[in-house]
């Protein structure tokens, strides 16, 4: 190997190097656009432990103090707000039941 081939070769990485640092260049302009661009992070709303939005029907059977098979000829017979179905499972939303037990004078 020459001098001659050492310098050509060192020149050919000099280029792709200059390619290689412009190419970066362009890539951090582009991400620092792409993130300015990005929407602030919405705050996490946490619920309460025990005020789920939804109750099932054993929750709502130990309010009223009463057991399943009672609230579910309750259910059927129209005592009891109607339950929204999630898959097979009836449940009821607790705003729903609050007003319903407030109608009935419950404390």
């Amino acid at each position: 190997m020459s001098i001659q081939d050492v310098q050509r070769d060192l020149t050919r990485l000099a280029a792709l190097h200059r390619e290689q640092a412009a190419v970066c260049d362009r890539l951090a302009t582009n991400l620092a656009e792409a993130l300015a661009g990005l929407a602030a992070p919405r705050p996490v709303v946490t619920m309460e432990k025990n005020e789920t939005e939804f109750m099932t029907a054993p929750e709502f059977a130990d309010l009223l103090r009463v057991d399943q098979r009672t609230l579910r000829s309750m259910r059927h017979a129209g005592d009891v707000p109607p339950p929204i179905m999630i898959g097979t499972r009836p449940r009821w939303r607790r705003a729903d039941v609050d007003a319903w037990l407030a109608e009935r004078g419950a404390p």
